[in-house]
């Protein structure tokens, strides 16, 4: 049985109760390791309250937690940027991960490191302590390689081929090296939306003061300039209809704090001609009753989106589905998705003509609807869980032939 070492995001805690994506996807991987048990797992993570009772229900995964230190890790992390921009060296950007660098050299036994840990900054501290064939990058970002970061580990597992594309442009990193790993999404909680029940969704629709003949457009994501909330708004206020527009999201993924681009989105709301509910952060186990009462979900990101997985709750939810043709989006939701359109300077006026086009045709939201609870399918835990059984078994194969 394989032992392999997780190292996760330094923000959130896992098991994922705060929110964020790796450490969701994280989840997913452990989970479905306790039901099938082919890896002993270990991970380190931030402490948090929550997890404390939630981690002792695993048998096949370890966790060691560490907290954190806001002032000295502050400092480090100051310290960490100056020396990586001016002098090019890597050090540590947080305590946490002085400790765990630590335990790494203390425990050679892995198999494999899974470095999930944001933008890979921290593996050429990792391979002063384990060999490069033993850690195994799993990109989540958009990047254009690194070579320092690349000569640190043998094996890149990016999220996409358009994230595989980015890196393939200066990495050292053999293509035959890089792997793709695909996100994975709570399917089965997403489906929720089409058992919610009547009375629920009238109450929920009550609560945000929502007219029983409204047209309702769910967004969900953070609230932040490059995911287009703003011009979303902006669409929507070119048109004549009976609209409520819900905003599930916020800039932090549920932390404190409000943004000037958040203020810019709640002015806009104060003096918009249609009404607007932004409900803050709702983690991942609730949505599926917000896409109950959508009438269409509008995912307008214009940055290069890595993966997407907000296009893929939206379309395992059963919503209809307007999303943007950036980054990895068309290898999620599917190359012949009908709505996918250009982040160009008439981007507002294409997304409200879009919006209108499915207010007009129920038949096009039904059949949207259909076609994304099947695509989803392709995108659920025991396939991402799956996945990495076969790259863990093709990278074996290759290191005991070299």
């Amino acid at each position: 049985m394989k032992k392999i070492c997780i190292i996760v995001p330094y923000d959130y805690p896992v098991p994922a109760v705060r929110g964020g994506a790796v450490e969701t996807l994280v989840e997913f991987l452990i989970n479905e390791n306790e039901k099938q048990g082919i890896f002993e797992f270990t991970v380190l993570a931030t402490s948090s309250m929550e997890t404390e009772e939630l981690c002792k229900k695993y048998k096949k995964t370890v966790f060691v937690l560490y907290g954190k230190n806001i002032i000295l890790d502050k400092i480090l992390y100051t310290v960490f940027r100056v020396a990586k921009k001016i002098f090019h060296i890597y050090l540590p950007c947080s305590v946490r991960f002085i400790k765990a660098m630590r335990f790494l050299k203390s425990h050679q036994e892995y198999d494999y490191i899974l470095f999930e840990s944001g933008e890979s900054y921290m593996i050429p501290l990792i391979k002063k302590c384990i060999p490069n064939a033993k850690i195994l990058n799993h990109l989540h970002w958009h990047g254009d390689g690194n070579p320092y970061i690349d000569q640190s580990t043998d094996y890149l597992l990016p999220v996409s081929k358009f994230i595989a594309a980015q890196w393939r442009k200066a990495t050292l990193c053999g293509k035959e090296k890089i792997v793709i790993w695909p996100n994975a999404c709570d399917i089965d909680s997403m489906k929720k939306s089409e058992t919610y029940g009547a009375e629920d969704r009238s109450a929920l629709k009550h609560a945000l003061s929502i007219a029983p003949d409204a047209f309702v457009i769910l967004y969900t994501g953070r609230i932040t300039e490059e995911k287009g909330v703003y011009e979303l708004l902006q669409a929507v206020n070119k048109l004549d209809e009976k609209i409520h527009v819900i905003l599930v999201g916020s800039a932090h993924f549920g932390n404190s704090g409000f943004t000037s681009y958040e203020k810019k989105i709640h002015n806009f709301i104060k003096d918009s001609k249609y009404p607007i509910s932004a409900v803050g952060y709702v983690h991942n186990t609730e949505l599926y009753k917000y896409y109950s009462i959508a009438d269409l979900s509008v995912m307008p990101t214009k940055a290069p989106e890595p993966a997407g997985m907000v296009n893929i709750e939206a379309m395992a939810a059963g919503s209809a589905l307007i999303t943007t043709d950036v980054g990895a989006v068309r290898e999620y939701v599917g190359m012949n998705w009908e709505s996918c359109i250009t982040v160009d300077d008439f981007f507002v006026d294409t997304l409200a003509k879009e919006i209108k086009k499915y207010i007009d045709d129920p038949v096009l939201r039904k059949r949207q609807s259909k076609n994304g609870m099947e695509r989803a399918e392709k995108f659920t835990p025991e396939r991402f869980y799956q996945t990495f059984c076969n790259i863990i078994e093709r990278i074996d194969e290759k290191e005991q032939l070299s």
